[in-house]
């Protein structure tokens, strides 16, 4: 057989020869890596805007939620085990809720022939952006053994245009 070229064309090259596709799957292999630790996606340096003040890749934690509702609110449950209640804050501005915990630990031991001293500090946060219907005023939290749960009551208003239509056939 014989081959033919069509003038002022050239061959594509082999794969080989296309080194800059490696460091773009370098960087989308790290970015599912980062993603499967819990880390965002994207190589930050300040990690403040999602996980507060402070947050580095090895402290930023988001705590596991549950969102349920409920006829007349929905309740969030956050859990934050090791989190003292004076450490935790509940904020409202606009439509977004935003629960945040801190924590610090430390521990001096000394004795005659060593001395040990250590300091653990982690923060979390979590916001939620809350529907239209709900009673601001109204809004509560409690801690109790670990966990936040925020009680978000809908208003009346949205609760009686609530009803079930029956669907005949």
């Amino acid at each position: 057989m014989t081959e033919t070229k069509e003038a002022g064309r050239t061959p594509a090259p082999a794969p080989a020869a296309r080194p800059f596709l490696s460091p773009f799957r370098d960087e989308f292999d790290a970015m599912f890596e980062r993603l499967a630790r819990g880390v965002p996606p994207f190589p930050f340096h300040d990690l403040s805007h999602w996980f507060g003040r402070g947050a580095t890749p090895a402290t930023a934690v988001v705590p596991a939620a549950d969102v349920v509702e409920t006829d007349k609110a929905y309740e969030i449950k956050v859990d934050l085990p090791g989190f003292e209640e004076k450490n935790i804050s509940v904020e409202l501005a606009g439509d977004q809720l935003t629960l945040k915990a801190e924590r610090r630990e430390e521990h001096e031991e000394k004795q005659a022939n060593y001395h040990v001293s250590e300091r653990r500090r982690g923060s979390c946060q979590r916001m939620f952006r809350l529907p239209d219907g709900i009673d601001r005023d109204k809004i509560a939290a409690s801690f109790e053994n670990g966990v936040l749960k925020v009680t978000v009551p809908k208003a009346e208003v949205a609760v009686a245009q609530n009803r079930r239509i029956a669907v005949n056939g």
